[in-house]
C-alpha cells in the first residue's frame, strides 16, 4: 500500500469517526412518572401512560425521580439541563418558591445534587434551566431529578402532574445509560490501529 493510499484511508477513518461522534451526542427527554415512589421513576424518550397520577409535595417536602435504568458504565454529563414541570397550588398565595436539582441517586448513599436552581412560580407550567453542571453517574447509579417545595402561605401543598412534565439533558449527552460516545471512540481507535497494522505489514 502506497503512502498516499495510507493517508487517504486514515483520513477517511478519521472523518467517519468525527461524524459518528457528532451523531452520538444529543439531548434526551426524561418524563416524570408516579411509578415506585421511593424514589419515583422517570422514563427516557416518552412518558409511561400507566403512571400518570398526580403527586403531592407538602411544605418542606421533596420528590425524587430516578432513571428507569442504572448507568451501564461511568457516564459524564456537562452542560445545561432544562425542565418543564406542570404543578398546581392554591391561588393564595399566587406564587410558590421551588427548588429544582439534577444529580445522582445511589441505592446505598441516596440522593446527591450536582446543580440546582430556585424559582418562584405561579400555578401551571414552570420552565427553567439548571446551568453549568458537570458530574458523573457511576456504574450502577441512576441519573436523578429532585423537586423541593419550600412552602408558603396557609395551604402549602404543591401538586405535580407527571407524564406531561419532563427534564431535558444537555446537547452533549453521551447516551445514558450506555455512553455511545465512548463506544464510538473505542471503535474508531480500533479501526485506526487496524489500518496502522496493515500499513506496517505492507512495509515489512
Amino acid at each position: 500500500m502506497s503512502h498516499q493510499r495510507q493517508a487517504i484511508v486514515l483520513m477517511a477513518v478519521a472523518l467517519a469517526l468525527v461524524a459518528m461522534v457528532g451523531a452520538a451526542a444529543a439531548s434526551q427527554n426524561w418524563y416524570l412518572s408516579s411509578n415506585n415512589p421511593d424514589p419515583y421513576v422517570m422514563y427516557r424518550g416518552s412518558a409511561n401512560s400507566e403512571y400518570c397520577s398526580d403527586i403531592s409535595i407538602g411544605q418542606s417536602g421533596e420528590v425524587i425521580w430516578r432513571a428507569d435504568e442504572p448507568a451501564s458504565t461511568d457516564v459524564t454529563f456537562t452542560g445545561d439541563w432544562n425542565f418543564h414541570i406542570y404543578a398546581t397550588h392554591p391561588v393564595d398565595p399566587p406564587n410558590r418558591q421551588k427548588n429544582f436539582s439534577i444529580g445522582v441517586w445511589n441505592a446505598t448513599t441516596g440522593w446527591t445534587s450536582y446543580g440546582s436552581v430556585d424559582l418562584t412560580t405561579a400555578t401551571g407550567w414552570t420552565n427553567g434551566t439548571i446551568t453549568g453542571t458537570s458530574f458523573t453517574v457511576h456504574t450502577g447509579e441512576y441519573l436523578s431529578f429532585r423537586m423541593y417545595n419550600v412552602g408558603e402561605g396557609a395551604e402549602k401543598t404543591i401538586t405535580v402532574s407527571p407524564c406531561i412534565s419532563y427534564v431535558t439533558s444537555p446537547s452533549t449527552d453521551p447516551g445514558y445509560p450506555i455512553p455511545e460516545l465512548a463506544t464510538v471512540v473505542l471503535f474508531g481507535a480500533g479501526l485506526l490501529a487496524l489500518v496502522g497494522y496493515i500499513a506496517y505489514r505492507k512495509r515489512s
